[in-house]
């Protein structure tokens, strides 16, 4: 599956910027496993707040490409 990002654009002052932002994380979300580098840091992971409805989303680089998490996220209030 192939995920197109559509992040909101943002601006603060002359400068504009997506509201996209990328790190490196777990393997599976509360999982710790070992408590390794690679177990605690081994995945990508994007956070993107969507321009379609100002709704946060999470995704994880897996080897089929960017993937939707939606298992263990906090519903919202």
């Amino acid at each position: 599956m192939s995920v197109t990002f559509q992040p909101k654009i943002s601006q603060r002052g002359l400068y504009h910027f997506p509201e996209l932002y990328l790190a490196p994380g777990p393997q599976a979300i509360a999982v710790t496993g070992d408590g390794s580098f690679n177990t605690l840091f081994g995945a990508n992971w994007a956070l993107e707040l969507s321009r379609a409805d100002n709704r946060l989303r999470l995704y994880q680089d897996t080897a089929t490409g960017w993937q939707q998490v939606t298992d263990h996220i906090p519903a919202a209030l």
